[in-house]
C-alpha cells in the first residue's frame, strides 16, 4: 500500500475510534444537493462559485461545497442535541489556481449543544485530532465576541472601518489596526496597546490576563470569562493558545473559533468554532464543530518521502533476480516504497538509489 495513503488511513481509523468514544455517530450524505438550497444559504459559503449540473428530471443540482449545511438540513424536524462525525469531500474554487478542487474533510458537528461540557470536549477533540496528525501542533482559540465588543465601544465605527479592523487582525498588521481603531474613535494610547498586542495572544493564563486589561464592556468581559473557563478545564497545555488573529470567517462563526496548525504546513489544516447564526436558520438553538483537511495530509505525509519513491532499486542482466526481489520485499516491509528498474526512468525522483 502507498505509504502516504496508509498513514492517512491510520489517522482516520484512530480518530474515528476517538470520536465514537465521545459518543459521536458516523454521518454519511449525498455528494450533491439541489442548487437552490445553496443559493438560499450562499452568505455562509466560502465562495459563490459552485459546480452545477442538471439531473434526469431537469433539476439544477450542485456538488456540495459545504458539509455543515447538509448536516443541518438533515436535522430539520428533530429535537434535542445531536453529535456526529463525518468523512466527506467538498468541491470548491481555488482562489489561487482558479480551478475547482475536491477537498476531503474529516470533522465533527454538535447541534443544540452549547453547554460548557460540550464546548470543552470539542476543543479537547480538536487538540487530539491535531496530535494524531503530528505531535508538533498548535491549536489557536479565540472568541469573536471579544472583538465585536471592542468595536461596539467605538463611536465612529463604520462598515468600512469594521472590515479594515478584521482584515488587519487576520493579517497581523498592527499599523493598519491602530490606524483603523483611531479613525473609529479609540484613544491613541488604547489603540496602540491593542495593536502592539494584536488584542491578545499567548498561552492560557498569560494571554487571558493580557486580554482582560483591554476589556471595555460587558460583551468583551463575557467573552474572556468563557475562554477562561474553557481553558481552565482543559488545563495549561502549551500547545493550546489564545490567538485572536485566528478568528475565522466572521460571517460564519460567532463566539468561539478554532484554528489548528501542524509543522511544515504554513496555514491552518483544522478550522471550526460556533456557528449559531447558521443553526438558527434551520430552527436550531446553536451548533459548533470543526473540520480537518485530509486532502492536505496527502502532501504533508507525501512530503516526507524524498521524491516519487523512497528507493529506486536498479539491476541488470547479470544481477541475481532472486536477490533483487528479496531485497525489494525486505525494504517494503520496513515501510519504504521501492521501484525496481533496469535503468533510471526519465523524470523519476527518489530518496535513495541502490544498484544490485
Amino acid at each position: 500500500m502507498d505509504n502516504t495513503l496508509s498513514k492517512i488511513a491510520n489517522v482516520y481509523l484512530n480518530l474515528r475510534r476517538l470520536y465514537e468514544s465521545f459518543g459521536y455517530r458516523k454521518f454519511a450524505m449525498h455528494k450533491f444537493e439541489e442548487y437552490s438550497f445553496y443559493l438560499e444559504n450562499k452568505s455562509f459559503l466560502p465562495s459563490e462559485s459552485i459546480i452545477t449540473f442538471n439531473d434526469l428530471h431537469g433539476r439544477l443540482m450542485a456538488l456540495k461545497p459545504d458539509v455543515t449545511l447538509s448536516i443541518l438540513k438533515n436535522s430539520i424536524g428533530r429535537e434535542g442535541p445531536e453529535k456526529a462525525y463525518y468523512r466527506e469531500s467538498v468541491y470548491r474554487l481555488d482562489g489561487k489556481s482558479g480551478e475547482y478542487r475536491e477537498i476531503e474533510q474529516l470533522g465533527l458537528e454538535m447541534i443544540n449543544c452549547s453547554d460548557i461540557v460540550s464546548i470543552t470536549e470539542m476543543v479537547t477533540l480538536a487538540a487530539k485530532t491535531l496530535e494524531e496528525v503530528d505531535e508538533d501542533y498548535v491549536l489557536c482559540v479565540a472568541d469573536i465576541d471579544y472583538l465585536y465588543g471592542l468595536l461596539e465601544s467605538l463611536p465612529g465605527l463604520t462598515e468600512e472601518i469594521k472590515d479594515r479592523v478584521f482584515r488587519s487582525v487576520r493579517m497581523k498588521n498592527p499599523h493598519e489596526l491602530r490606524a483603523a481603531l483611531i479613525e473609529a474613535g479609540a484613544e491613541e494610547g488604547y489603540a496602540t496597546i491593542v495593536s502592539d498586542n494584536m488584542l491578545f495572544s499567548g498561552n492560557n493564563s498569560v494571554g487571558i490576563e493580557e486580554a482582560k486589561k483591554l476589556v471595555l464592556n460587558d460583551r468583551m468581559n463575557k467573552a474572556m470569562d468563557s475562554i477562561q473557563k474553557i481553558m481552565s478545564l482543559i488545563g495549561d497545555k502549551a500547545k493550546i493558545k489564545l490567538d485572536t488573529p485566528a478568528l475565522g470567517d466572521i460571517t460564519y462563526y460567532n463566539r468561539l473559533t478554532l484554528s489548528g496548525y501542524v509543522s511544515k504546513i504554513p496555514y491552518a489544516v483544522l478550522s471550526g468554532g460556533c456557528y449559531d447564526k447558521l443553526a438558527n436558520k434551520f430552527g436550531k438553538r446553536c451548533a459548533a464543530g470543526f473540520a480537518l483537511k485530509l486532502s492536505d495530509l496527502n502532501n504533508y505525509y507525501g512530503g516526507k518521502i524524498a521524491g516519487d519513491v523512497d528507493i529506486l532499486l536498479l539491476y541488470n542482466e547479470n544481477s541475481d533476480i532472486r536477490a533483487v526481489l528479496t531485497e525489494a520485499e525486505k525494504l517494503r516491509s520496513e515501510g519504504k516504497s521501492v521501484r525496481t528498474e533496469r535503468q533510471i526512468p526519465p523524470g523519476l525522483s527518489c530518496g535513495e538509489m541502490i544498484r544490485m
